[in-house]
C-alpha cells in the first residue's frame, strides 16, 4: 500500500529463556504484529486478535470514512445571563467539541457587569471567534458545515431579528443560515415578564422547529449553588444534541 510501511514484529528465541520450542512457536504465530507507520507516526501494535484496528486505520488513511468532530456555533447576546454562554463554552471545550463564538457588543459588556471573567478569557474558550459585524465570516454561509447553533443568552432584540429574518448582526445571520439549512437552533431566551410580541416571536420560531429553551430553574435535583442551576440549563441544551455529559443528575438518579 502506498504511503504505509508494514514492519513485521520479530520475536527472538534468546529473549525468552527456558521456553519449550513448541510454546515459542505458538507465541510467535500468535504475536504476529505490525508496526504501522502512518503519516510519519508509529500508531500501534497489531495482532491477529485485534487486526480490525489495522483495517480501521487504513480506512482512515484513505478516507474510506471520516472521524467527525461536532461543530457548534455559540452566540452570546446582551441579555442578563452571560454565564450560561460562558459555561457552555467551558463544557464544550472539556468535551472536545469544536465551537465558533460570536458575541454581540452588549454581550461582551455584560461579561464584566455580571461575572469575574474577562472578554479575552471567554474568547480563549472557543476554537474560532468572529466579530458580530463580520458578515463575511465562514458561519454566515450555508456552505460552511456545522451541526447547529446555540444562542445563550438570547436577547429579545436578537429573538425578533431571527424571527423576522433581519440579519443585521452575525448572530442573527448565523441563526438564519442555521434555519435555512435545516440545522438545529437553540435559543436560550432571557426576559421576564414576556410581552405578546415576545411570545409571538417565540411561537413563530417554534413552529419552524427552533427549540425555545429559557433558563428555567429546577429544584428536584436540590441545587446547592448557582453553579448547579447554571449547569442544569447548559446540560439541557447539550441534551438537544445528544451530547453526553454529567452536568446534572438525571431524574430517577437523584
Amino acid at each position: 500500500m502506498k504511503g504505509i510501511v508494514i514492519a513485521p514484529l520479530t520475536i527472538t528465541n534468546h529473549g525468552i529463556p527456558k521456553m519449550p520450542q513448541n510454546q515459542f512457536d505458538s507465541l510467535t504465530n500468535y504475536w504476529i504484529g505490525f508496526t504501522i507507520i502512518c503519516m510519519k507516526k508509529t500508531v500501534t501494535l497489531f495482532t491477529p486478535k485485534n487486526w480490525h484496528y489495522f483495517i480501521i486505520l487504513v480506512m482512515i488513511k484513505y478516507s474510506c470514512f471520516k472521524v467527525c468532530v461536532m461543530k457548534l456555533v455559540i452566540g452570546i447576546t446582551g441579555s442578563t445571563g452571560v454565564i450560561y454562554g460562558i459555561r457552555m463554552l467551558e463544557t464544550l471545550k472539556n468535551l472536545n467539541i469544536e465551537s465558533h463564538l460570536i458575541m454581540s457588543e452588549w454581550g461582551e459588556k455584560c461579561i464584566s457587569m455580571e461575572t469575574e471573567y474577562t472578554v479575552d478569557y471567554v474568547k480563549s474558550l472557543a476554537d474560532n471567534v468572529s466579530d458580530e459585524k463580520n458578515m463575511a465570516s465562514s458561519v454566515s454561509s450555508g456552505t460552511h458545515r456545522i451541526d447547529g447553533m446555540i444562542v445563550a443568552p438570547c436577547s429579545m432584540k436578537t429573538l425578533a431579528a431571527i424571527a423576522n429574518g433581519y440579519d443585521d448582526t452575525l448572530v442573527a445571520r448565523a441563526a438564519g443560515v442555521t434555519i435555512k439549512e435545516s440545522r438545529k437552533l437553540i435559543l436560550m431566551v432571557r426576559e421576564t415578564p414576556l410581552s405578546a410580541i415576545h411570545l409571538e416571536n417565540m411561537l413563530k420560531l417554534s413552529r419552524l422547529g427552533i427549540v425555545i429553551l429559557p433558563p428555567v430553574t429546577e429544584f428536584y435535583t436540590k441545587p446547592k449553588s448557582i453553579d448547579d442551576i447554571v449547569n442544569h440549563v447548559v446540560g439541557k441544551c447539550l441534551d438537544q444534541f445528544d451530547i453526553e455529559h454529567s452536568l446534572y443528575p438525571r431524574w430517577g438518579s437523584c
